[in-house]
Order: C-alpha cells, then structure tokens, then sequence
C-alpha cells in the first residue's frame, strides 16, 4: 500500500539513536490515498558511527486513514521520546527543491532507549536563554519557536 512513499527514499537503511522534538503532523497524500506523518527531531545519533548531529532532521512515515489517531500515527512518539529507529535517506530527485533534506523511517528498533549523548542533548534543551536589553527588559528564547519573548512598558502598558 505505501510502495509509492518509500520509492522516494534510498534503499539503504541507517540505525539512529533519534531524540524526538515534536509531532508537527500529518498531510494526505489524495494520489497514494494515505497520510504521511512528519516528527522533527531535537538531537540525532547515527549508530555506525556515534556522530551526533543537533541539527533539525525530519522524520516522516505513512499510514492509513484509520490508524492516523492511533498509536501508529500522531500516538506513535512523544515529545522528548529517545527511541533507536531505522531510516532512510529521500533520494535527490524528490529533495533537491526542498529546504531540509528528510528521511522516512522503516522500522521502530526500540521504542525507548537510554542514550547519554542525546540525554545530554536534552539537557542542554532545557536550560534557559535570557538576555537583558536595555531597551526591551529581559527576555527569554522560546526553543520550540525559535523566538525570544519578554514584556515591556509601550505607552503606558505592559505588552508582551
């Protein structure tokens, strides 16, 4: 059912250490009639070589209309879920107008894995980023956003 999804991707499988960020969703495919899934990553840690990338990577996977609310679609990961997975590679032709270069993910090794290096990841995640301006206060990076925030006195109020 999904032959046409996982032609767009390599034939060869890598074994990840994957920290997941977030679900940020599902697209209908009106030609192949399934869903796609996309997760984003916080931290990814290839197993062959124990490179650690912190670099954003996309994950996507395809499933039926009926499972897309249950646990293999928008239940199948969590935010902040460390799981051993295999993926692969979309192969140049579909990803060379694309902005980021995405994989699709082939099997579910571990749903849950204890990783130091991406735990580490995570870590650093959490802690906060604050700059004082003199001008704008002090203000607080929203990670998930990727946009600072604070709140200041504009003509006589305060607004965010």
């Amino acid at each position: 059912m999904f032959e046409e999804f996982y032609e767009m991707y390599e034939s060869e499988e890598q074994e990840v250490v994957a920290l997941i960020n977030r679900c940020i969703g599902g697209g209908y495919d009106w030609k192949g009639k399934f869903w796609e899934m996309t997760v984003v990553t916080l931290g990814i840690m290839f197993c062959d070589t124990g490179e650690v990338s912190t670099k954003e990577v996309r994950l996507d996977w395809p499933v039926t209309d009926e499972d897309r609310n249950g646990e293999k679609g928008w239940g199948r990961f969590r935010n902040e879920q460390i799981c051993r997975l295999k993926i692969r590679r979309m192969k140049e032709e579909w990803a060379k107008s694309l902005v980021v270069h995405p994989w699709c993910i082939s099997e579910v090794v571990k749903a849950h894995e204890d990783c130091p290096e991406l735990q580490d990841v995570l870590d650093e995640y959490h802690k906060p980023v604050v700059i004082e301006d003199k001008v704008l206060g002090v203000l607080t990076l929203d990670k998930d956003y990727g946009a600072f925030e604070g709140e200041i006195k504009w003509c006589g109020k305060d607004v965010l």
